[in-house]
C-alpha cells in the first residue's frame, strides 16, 4: 500500500495528493515492490517488460566491522538487492566469506558508501575478485560405465549400473549452452522412459556447473549424449544421470578448458597532448583499440579490455593526464583475453 506520494526534483521532495500520466514520482510504503515490478489498478491488470539486467562481473568480500552489526548488514544488503537487481550477495563455499558482486569498481564503491551513509553499517572489504567463465578449446568424445552396489538399511544391496558416451564441441561466443539428449540406446529395441530421458539431460547439466580449467561455470559449448547402455532394472534414472555426468566431465577434460574473462566496452577521454601515453598504457593492458575521435582539445578512445586489467585504472589515468582524464566502461561479453 502506498503511504505517501512525492514529486522529486534533484534531492528535494514535494508531497503530492495525486499523480497523472507522464509524471515521475516517488512512492513511499511499497514494502514488497522491487525494481522491475509493474504497479496497476486491480481492475486493469498490466504487465510491462522488466528491465534487462546483466550478471555481475566483480566481487568484494564484505563483513561488518562489529559482529553486533551482522544482522543489520544482512537487512541492508537485502534492501540494496531489491533496489538494484545487478547487485548480488553470495557466500563463498570454500572460505565462508560473504561476497558482494556488482558491475564494476565504482558500482561496488557506491554500494559500500550507501551501507555506511544510509544504513549506518561500517564494513570491511577485501580485494576485488573478477568473475570468470570457461569454455572448451576443442571437440572431444568420452564414455563412462557407472556401477555401484549400495547397501540398504534392511541389509539388501541395491545395484546401480548404466553406461553413456558423450561428445562436446565449442560454439561461438554468446551462443550459450546446447544439450542434445536423444541418444542411441543399447541393447537394441530398448527405449528410454521419460524419467531416464530427463536424467540423461540432467547429467549433462550437472557436469557443466564447473569447467576443467578453474572450476568456473561453462558456456558457449554443445553437449551431445551419443549413446547410453542400460542394464535392466539396475539402470535407474539416478544411475543414468551419474553415468552421463561422468562421461561429460571426461569429454570436457579431454577438450581442454579456456578461461573467459569479462570484456568491457571502454571509452577513455584524455587531452590530445597525452594520447600517446594513454594509448601505450592501454596496449600494455592488452586492450583492443577500436577507434579514436578528436573533440576540441580532448581525444576519445574506444577500446575493449578485460576487466581485471582495468582495476585501479582511474588512478593511473589521472596520473598520466594530470587529473584531466576520465573513462567509462560497460560489460560487453565473456571472452578470451
Amino acid at each position: 500500500r502506498v503511504a505517501r506520494l512525492f514529486e522529486v526534483d534533484a534531492n528535494h521532495k514535494t508531497r503530492l495528493d495525486e499523480a497523472t500520466a507522464g509524471q515521475i514520482v516517488l512512492l513511499a510504503g511499497l514494502r514488497w515492490a522491487t525494481t522491475g515490478d509493474t504497479l496497476c489498478a486491480p481492475g486493469h491488470p498490466l504487465w510491462l517488460e522488466r528491465i534487462e539486467t546483466r550478471e555481475p562481473v566483480l566481487g568484494l568480500a564484505i563483513e561488518p566491522q562489529s559482529s553486533a552489526d551482522e544482522e543489520k548488514l544482512l537487512e541492508a544488503l537485502d534492501k540494496l538487492q531489491q533496489e538494484d537487481p545487478t547487485l548480488r550477495v553470495e557466500e563463498d563455499p570454500e572460505t565462508g566469506q560473504r561476497v558482494l558482486r556488482g558491475m564494476g569498481e565504482l558500482h561496488l564503491q557506491i554500494a559500500g558508501e550507501r551501507l555506511r551513509r544510509e544504513f549506518n553499517v561500517n564494513i570491511r572489504v577485501g580485494n576485488p575478485d573478477v568473475v570468470t567463465r570457461e569454455t572448451i578449446a576443442g571437440s572431444a568424445e568420452a564414455g563412462s560405465l557407472f556401477h555401484r552396489l549400495i547397501e540398504q538399511p534392511d541389509g539388501k544391496k541395491l545395484e546401480m549400473k548404466a553406461g553413456a558416451r558423450v561428445a562436446v564441441a565449442p560454439m561461438l561466443r554468446g551462443a550459450g549452452i546446447a544439450i542434445d539428449a536423444a541418444p542411441r540406446v543399447r541393447p537394441e529395441g530398448v527405449e528410454l522412459n521419460p524419467a531416464q530421458r530427463d536424467a540423461a539431460a540432467g547429467g549433462a547439466e550437472d557436469a557443466l556447473a564447473s569447467g576443467p580449467a578453474t572450476g568456473a561455470a561453462l558456456q558457449d559449448l554443445a553437449v551431445r549424449v551419443l549413446e547410453v547402455e542400460l542394464f535392466g532394472a539396475s539402470s535407474s534414472p539416478s544411475a543414468l544421470r551419474v553415468a552421463v555426468a561422468e562421461a561429460t566431465r571426461k569429454a570436457l577434460a579431454q577438450a581442454g578448458g579456456l578461461v573467459l574473462r569479462p570484456i568491457m566496452n571502454t571509452e577513455v577521454v584524455a587531452p590530445e597532448s597525452d594520447v600517446g601515453a594513454v594509448l601505450g598504457d592501454l596496449q600494455s593492458r592488452r586492450a583492443v583499440i577500436r577507434d579514436t575521435t578528436t573533440l576540441g582539445e580532448m581525444t576519445i578512445i574506444h577500446c575493449d579490455c578485460a576487466l581485471d586489467r582495468l582495476l585501479g585504472y582511474i588512478t593511473d589515468l589521472r596520473g598520466m593526464t594530470r587529473g584531466r582524464g576520465q573513462f567509462t566502461m560497460t560489460f560487453d561479453r565473456f571472452d578470451i583475453a
